[in-house]
This record gives C-alpha cells, structure tokens and sequence, in this order.
C-alpha cells in the first residue's frame, strides 16, 4: 500500500490482517506519530522505507523513522531489512 494510503489512520485498517500487503513512508512529510500508529496497526515488518525524492528529502525520511517510537531492531527493519526481506536478499 504505497504511502501508508495518504492517511495511516484510515488507510491501513483494510491491511491489518493481510500480512502479504506492506506499506511505505515515502510520498509526502507524514505527522509525527504516523509511523508509531502504523507500527501498532501493521508491525514494524511490513513497513517500507522510501522518500518519494525529490518530493521528500531523504535526511527527513530518515529523521522520521530515528525519531520514532521504535527500538532500534525496529528502525533496522524499515530502513533496510524488510526491502531486503521482501526482494528475498
């Protein structure tokens, strides 16, 4: 589901239970709390890094995900492991 459908809140309820469907934070500036909720409703392992360049500055993409309530085994997973785990790298 490309850009957490525009509004996380809303958007990922269709995708709860589908754990084949994964999600991204690129597109736009999200709010500050959209990857937590995202995080609650999807897991940290369907969540896709992106920046939509150059419409979203790859320094405030990844501000976005090291300011977020994760552990850091969580910030891993959507900075790189979950794109390396889905392309089956």
């Amino acid at each position: 589901m490309a850009h957490m459908a525009a509004n996380c809140y809303t958007g990922l309820k269709p995708i709860k239970g589908l754990k084949n469907v994964w999600t991204d934070i690129s597109g736009s500036i999200i709010r500050g709390d959209d990857i937590n909720y995202a995080k609650e409703a999807v897991g940290a392992d369907r969540i896709l890094f992106g920046t939509d360049m150059p419409g979203a500055s790859p320094l405030v993409c990844l501000g976005q995900v090291e300011e977020a309530d994760l552990s850091p085994e969580e910030k891993e997973l959507i900075r790189y492991k979950n794109a390396l785990r889905l392309f089956n790298r």
